[in-house]
């Protein structure tokens, strides 16, 4: 099937009722590519439910620093090993964050596969995945380094930004 009726049959029978009460926005980027924004208290909801129409594992988490603006996008990249009409399926599951608070659900009880990449993003920016249970441990960084200013976000605090 080509991507323009499974992406509308996708968007439009599948996502959209679906994650009606989770999602603030659903936006088709480009072919196989799906945008869903959400709240950060409804953030896990969605995944549960991206998680029952097939997409069963997450590729790549990221922080995006938006210090102009005070925030953090946080994006999970998702797809499908088991369904094969999915496989090609890239959903970007995204929320936004304060940077003077940077907590978000963990969704390693929804996909494993965010463990070591949710880790990875404490280390670099500090930012808390409420839920996974290696917060406040090192990750990368050598177990001895203190994590008053993540790696990541030290140049915002050299530059006399707050952080």
């Amino acid at each position: 099937m080509e991507w323009p009726p499974l992406g509308y049959e996708l968007v439009n029978n599948q996502l959209m009722p679906t994650l009606k009460e989770s999602a603030r926005k659903i936006i088709v980027t480009e072919v196989n590519r799906v945008c869903v924004e959400s709240e950060p208290g409804k953030l896990k909801d969605a995944a549960l439910l991206l998680s029952k129409l097939g997409f069963d594992h997450v590729k790549s988490v990221n922080v995006i620093d938006a210090p102009h603006e005070n925030k953090f996008y946080i994006e999970y990249w998702v797809s499908s090993y088991g369904k094969k009409e999915l496989m090609p399926v890239l959903v970007t599951l995204t929320t936004e964050i304060p940077r003077d608070n940077p907590r978000v659900p963990s969704l390693i009880d929804i996909w494993p596969s965010a463990d070591y990449m949710e880790r990875e993003m404490y280390d670099f920016f500090g930012v808390w995945f409420e839920g996974n249970p290696w917060m406040g441990r090192n990750f990368l960084l050598d177990p001895d380094t203190p994590i008053k200013f993540p790696p990541l976000r030290r140049m915002c605090h050299w530059l006399g930004n707050s952080i």
